[in-house]
């Protein structure tokens, strides 16, 4: 367990660069959300570059990833919304699972599921709808519609798929090529 959580790897040069470049990528990401109505993502590719930061790195760096992401995130495209930090707490919160799940594991399929199913559970239903509340002063029943929950059912066969195949080849890339 103290291996887990060491941040000696984190504040390496290298490590530091990379979880800038993923932090910008995900900003850029965030830019290409698909929308099936107002307010009803549908699909955002955002966490991906988190993700994989999350796995080569481990928690520290997925938390401080998360939350940059999420500001910068915001910065980038704020739609003229104010920043409510309580979606940086969720986006720490699903990237530190991430680590939790695959830090210094092999990439399979099932821990992938494992931790999207986990993340949906706890971070989309839980906080998210938390956050909801607080936010617009509704109940969480309005915050899951129909279209939410077929969209969490629709992206998690392409959300395991995605992070398995961009893992493990993001992750043969650092061990190989970026010493």
């Amino acid at each position: 367990m103290k291996d887990f959580f060491d941040p000696k790897d984190v504040f390496k040069t290298r490590s530091l660069v990379i979880m800038a470049l993923m932090v910008a990528l995900s900003a850029a990401l965030g830019l290409l959300e698909l929308y099936i109505a107002p307010m009803q993502k549908l699909y955002s590719f955002a966490y991906l570059p988190r993700a994989m930061a999350a796995m080569a790195f481990g928690p520290v760096a997925a938390l401080a990833t998360a939350f940059v992401s999420d500001l910068t995130g915001w910065l980038v495209n704020s739609q003229g919304y104010p920043y409510f930090p309580g979606y940086a707490l969720s986006a720490m919160a699903a990237d530190f699972l991430c680590a939790v799940f695959l830090y210094k594991k092999d990439i399979k399929i099932w821990r992938v599921a494992v931790w999207r199913v986990t993340v949906i559970a706890l971070v989309t239903l839980g906080l998210n709808s938390l956050w909801y509340m607080m936010l617009f002063n509704k109940p969480a029943a309005g915050f899951f519609t129909g279209t939410r929950l077929i969209r969490n059912l629709v992206q998690l066969p392409v959300d395991v798929f995605l992070v398995t195949a961009l893992g493990r080849y993001f992750k043969k890339l650092l061990a190989n090529e970026w010493k």
